[in-house]
């Protein structure tokens, strides 16, 4: 029983499967060059009119958005704790207004009696 509990916060975080990435920062990667992908194959279908080529760059995309993400990422990740980044674009959001998962109050706290 004393081995589960000694384990249990080893286990408790991601594994890095790819370039120093987790899988969620690996979609979060292939989403974006996904969606790059389609724009670029947009853009060069209505240029030329060849529209075959959208499911190409789509994946072309996802593949150069993990890959050169990737290694971007593992540049920017070195040195920096464990879901360092996520917690940077949930405090941008936050900020923002678009979600409220933070307390942002700005002055003095006191205790009223």
């Amino acid at each position: 029983m004393a081995l589960l509990k000694d384990t249990a916060h080893r286990i408790d975080k991601e594994p890095v499967l790819f370039l120093g990435c987790s899988g969620t920062e690996i979609l979060s990667l292939a989403v974006v060059g996904a969606l790059a992908g389609i724009l670029l194959s947009v853009l060069l279908g209505l240029i030329t009119g060849w529209w075959f080529l959208i499911l190409p760059c789509l994946f072309i995309g996802a593949f150069v958005g993990v890959y050169k993400g990737g290694k971007i990422m593992m540049h920017k990740k070195e040195g920096k704790p464990e879901g360092y980044y996520g917690k940077i674009i949930l405090s941008w959001l936050s900020d923002q207004g678009i979600l409220k998962l933070f307390i942002n109050r700005s002055g003095y706290w006191s205790i009223r009696k």
